[in-house]
């Protein structure tokens, strides 16, 4: 009868440990459901088609990755292009004074030579850069002693500062008139052989003597209206034609006088880089009294008179 009393006792007990294990598995059951429940809510399932739902891709080569665009405040400014060269003004066309010579008219279709737009042959512009295209076949030419000719319309300017000069007890003489272009070809050929012989260059020997005897096609003298004047005891001073000229009174009273006849000094010392001729005290060129006035006067050449220097 006491050991069936003992049995029932452990059985019982047995059931009464049960019920709260059964309650402890159900809460742990309902605990991890609610955390299931809240991780579900901090990661929703990805919809198709969100950009997010794919991985950032990185470059496969690390150098290939693009800068980051710099904020315009930060870019340095770009440079404004440069400006096209301007055209060069043209010439303003110099007013007359109604002793204009006609331009022949074997010169016609050579505008580049009369920059002053004016159809004054007076105003004939030619050098080295303004080159005669051929001879003028109609140029009205008149014997000054010696067998020099002249342009016809300057000669009485020419023989009244002549006469006038020698009243003054200084007598000039003409070495120079009216050269064709012909004979300028001739004169500047012997003027490269000189040099030649004195062991300069082709090209040097050409350059030199360009600065002395114009190269055909680029002399005044082929105009009729540049003349080369000198004392008449010249040659018993010096050989040749020389800058020592200027201190000579004849030369003094040329630069002086010159342009009350319309005649100027055509290549004047220091201008050398404008006229590309070198400074020549003998050689005098007809202008008209205007332009020869405005010229003397303000010291310049008839480049810079013409606006093309």
């Amino acid at each position: 009868m006491k050991k069936n009393k003992v049995y029932r006792s452990r059985a019982g007990r047995r059931r009464n440990m049960a019920l709260p294990l059964l309650l402890v598995l159900i809460l742990v059951a309902v605990a991890a459901v609610l955390l299931i429940g809240l991780d579900a809510e901090k990661a929703p399932d990805p919809k198709p088609g969100d950009s997010q739902s794919q991985p950032a891709q990185q470059p496969e080569n690390p150098a290939e990755e693009q800068p980051e665009k710099e904020p315009e405040s930060s870019r340095p400014e770009e440079a404004d292009p440069e400006p096209e060269d301007e055209p060069a003004a043209p010439v303003e066309k110099l007013e007359g004074d109604g002793k204009e010579i006609a331009i022949p008219a074997s010169l016609a279709g050579a505008d580049h030579l009369f920059p002053a737009g004016n159809g004054d042959y007076r105003l004939i512009l030619v050098n080295k850069e303004y080159t005669m295209p051929n001879e003028i076949s109609d140029l009205p030419l008149k014997n000054i002693g010696d067998g020099y000719r002249v342009q016809a319309d300057m000669y009485d300017a020419l023989v009244e500062m002549m006469n006038d000069a020698k009243a003054a007890g200084l007598p000039l003489y003409i070495v120079s008139g009216y050269r064709p272009i012909e004979r300028s070809r001739v004169l500047y050929e012997n003027k490269v052989q000189e040099y030649l012989n004195a062991g300069y260059s082709e090209e040097d020997a050409r350059a030199e003597a360009g600065m002395w005897i114009a190269p055909p096609g680029t002399s005044e003298h082929s105009t009729g209206l540049a003349a080369d004047l000198i004392s008449a005891d010249y040659y018993t001073k010096l050989p040749d034609l020389l800058p020592e000229f200027e201190e000579f009174e004849e030369a003094k009273w040329l630069k002086e006088h010159c342009a009350e006849y319309g005649f100027i000094l055509r290549f004047p010392k220091g201008k050398e880089d404008i006229t590309q001729v070198v400074f020549e005290p003998w050689h005098f060129r007809y202008v008209g009294k205007e332009a020869a006035a405005a010229i003397m006067e303000a010291g310049i050449t008839l480049e810079e008179y013409l606006g093309v220097a």
